[in-house]
């Protein structure tokens, strides 16, 4: 079986992170989005640091996010201070209206699209291992596929007009 590379959306990730620094403000446009559907895990950390300031009410800029990122032991595995302050690099000024749903609904969909190929690559181990009946497997995927169809709110990408 040939290797297959995993969808992801890393630029969406970093405009979404460094927008989010820029104003936390845009927190909520992004409140579906959860760590663990960033493909790379230092942007996973990163917005895991993020959620502990936005939860102190302190802001996300790149001193405050760092100092947060260092006490929880993941500097190094971030990048450190220069790839923190990195993902203001290309994000254009947001006002109080900006919009970021487009970002996270790329992080989020990958993020689904991940999940799902998991969810497959399982069954077909399943049904290769020989030791679950095929009404098994399908009973279990089909549970996954609600799991996934649940956590899916927004169906489609927001429109530049709206």
């Amino acid at each position: 079986m040939s290797e297959i590379t995993l969808p992801s959306a890393i630029d969406a990730e970093r405009a979404l992170l460094g927008a989010m620094m820029i104003n936390a403000g845009l927190w909520g446009q992004a409140a579906e989005v959860k760590a663990g559907d960033f493909f790379l895990p230092s942007h996973r950390k990163i917005f895991t640091a993020m959620q502990e300031l936005f939860a102190q009410h302190v802001p996300f800029n790149p001193v405050l996010l760092t100092d947060r990122i260092m006490q929880d032991g993941n500097y190094e595995a971030v990048g450190g201070h220069a790839y923190i302050a990195s993902l203001w690099d290309g994000i254009p000024l947001y006002s109080k209206d900006a919009d970021v749903t487009g970002y996270a609904f790329l992080v989020k969909e990958r993020a689904i699209e991940r999940q799902l190929i998991k969810a497959s690559n399982l069954a077909i181990a399943r049904m290769v291992d020989g030791e679950n009946t095929a009404v098994e497997v399908i009973s279990s995927l089909d549970k996954q596929l609600q799991e996934l169809r649940a956590g899916r709110t927004q169906k489609t990408l927001p429109r530049l007009a709206d």
